[in-house]
C-alpha cells in the first residue's frame, strides 16, 4: 500500500487523474484501512506515513490523521543511529537492507512531503547525504 501511495504521486497525471470519482473514492477506501492497522514498529512505520499524506492530500484525512502522521515520523527518526545508520525497530538490525528502506521512504518522503515540514525533509536528506555503506566504527567493535 505504501509503495502504491509513492507510485500514485509520482505518476499520478497517468495513474491517479484519470480515475473516476467513485474508483478514487474505492482506492482510498482501501488505503484507509491501513489506519489503526497495527503495523510493526520498524522501517514498515513508512507504509502509514506515506498513505495517510497521500490521503490527506487528496481529501481522504481523517480526524486522526494529522496527528499521526508526525507522530510515527518522529518515532522513526529514533531509530537513527548516527551515520545514516539505523536500528530497525524490535529486531535491533544493522544491515544494508533497513538502511536502503529508511532512505529511501525518508527521502521520497522530504521529495513529496517536505514542504509540510521543511526541517524534518531537511533532516531526512542529512541522513541520507551522511550514509556510508560501510558499518560504523561502534558496530565493528571500535570506539
Amino acid at each position: 500500500m505504501g509503495l502504491l501511495t509513492i507510485a500514485l504521486q509520482l505518476a499520478e497525471r497517468d495513474v491517479w487523474a484519470p480515475l473516476t470519482r467513485g474508483e478514487k473514492d474505492q482506492v482510498a477506501r482501501w488505503l484507509a484501512a491501513c489506519r489503526g492497522g497495527g503495523i510493526v514498529n520498524n522501517n514498515h512505520l513508512f507504509m502509514s506515513v506515506h498513505i495517510l499524506e497521500f490521503l490527506g492530500q487528496h481529501g481522504y484525512a481523517h480526524g486522526t490523521t494529522a496527528p499521526s502522521s508526525p507522530r510515527t515520523s518522529n518515532q522513526l527518526e529514533t531509530m537513527h543511529r548516527g551515520g545514516g545508520w539505523f536500528e530497525d525497530g524490535i529486531n535491533q538490525a544493522y544491515d544494508h537492507y533497513n538502511a536502503y528502506a529508511f532512505h529511501f521512504y525518508g527521502l521520497m518522503w522530504a521529495r513529496l512531503h517536505g514542504a509540510s515540514d521543511a526541517d524534518r525533509a531537511k533532516r531526512w536528506r542529512g541522513m541520507g547525504e551522511t550514509f556510508r555503506p560501510r558499518l560504523p566504527a561502534f558496530l565493528r567493535g571500535q570506539r
